[in-house]
């Protein structure tokens, strides 16, 4: 080790910069050939890639072409809300107080009959804007407060 050290040491300083410019060249252009090698791979898969997903979006774009125009979700009417239409076994109305923006609505109803409830209002297109629960004489009251869903 030495023998080297004292060889390089022995040459002129202009030597030393040539070799030192000579090893900084050759190692940039190794860096860049490297960078540019590789760079231009992930190009072509990248374009693969790219070419792929234009095939699918042409398919998709024909499926949709050749889809008729019939409307995929059918809107079926809603039944008109009535409050005397709780007047079921088991569910019974307790009170109806209409206002301007929906009404509040009390009734009884077991435990099972309570969820069903709030999509049974959802269909005939009333929203529960607030909602109590009580229990009285192994009864439960639920009261509520309602308005249209056109107007949230």
């Amino acid at each position: 080790m030495t023998v080297l050290f004292d060889g390089w040491c022995a040459v002129s300083p202009r030597l030393r910069v040539v070799c030192w410019l000579l090893w900084t060249l050759a190692l940039n252009i190794s860096a860049a050939l490297l960078l540019f090698s590789t760079r231009g791979a992930e190009d072509a898969a990248l374009n693969a890639v790219r070419a792929a997903n234009g095939e699918r979006w042409l398919n998709l774009y024909q499926i949709v072409r050749s889809m008729n125009a019939q409307p995929v979700v059918s809107v079926l009417p809603m039944s008109p809300f009535s409050p005397l239409s709780f007047q079921v076994p088991n569910v019974k109305l307790l009170h109806w107080q209409p206002s301007t923006s929906g009404g509040e609505l009390a009734i009884t109803a077991p435990w099972e009959a309570i969820p069903s409830l709030f999509a049974y209002l959802a269909e005939r297109g009333m929203a529960v804007r607030a909602f109590s629960l009580k229990a009285e004489n192994h009864t439960r009251i639920l009261t509520l407060a309602l308005e249209p869903l056109h107007e949230r």
